[in-house]
């Protein structure tokens, strides 16, 4: 496997890999669509979505996203890509 010679690629990978998390769009979303309610409101609307619609969210932010995530800052970390 190749790694990446540059340090500062790896830190501007990682910067990049940490504002795409699970936990940062979520965040974000409680900012942007709930500015007075806060995070709480935006766990309760996803619980909501999956209770009363069947919207797959958790399923997808749990079983395919954050699994991804794992694998990319693994792979930021340690050089190779």
């Amino acid at each position: 496997m190749r790694q990446t010679q540059s340090p500062v690629f790896v830190g501007l990978a990682y910067v990049v890999l940490a504002a795409l998390s699970p936990m940062s769009a979520t965040y974000a979303m409680g900012l942007w669509w709930y500015r007075d309610q806060g995070l709480a409101a935006v766990l309760v609307e996803l619980a909501k979505g999956w209770v009363a619609q069947g919207v797959w969210t958790e399923m997808v932010v749990w079983g395919i996203w954050w699994p991804a995530w794992v694998v990319g800052g693994t792979a930021v970390w340690s050089g190779v890509f």
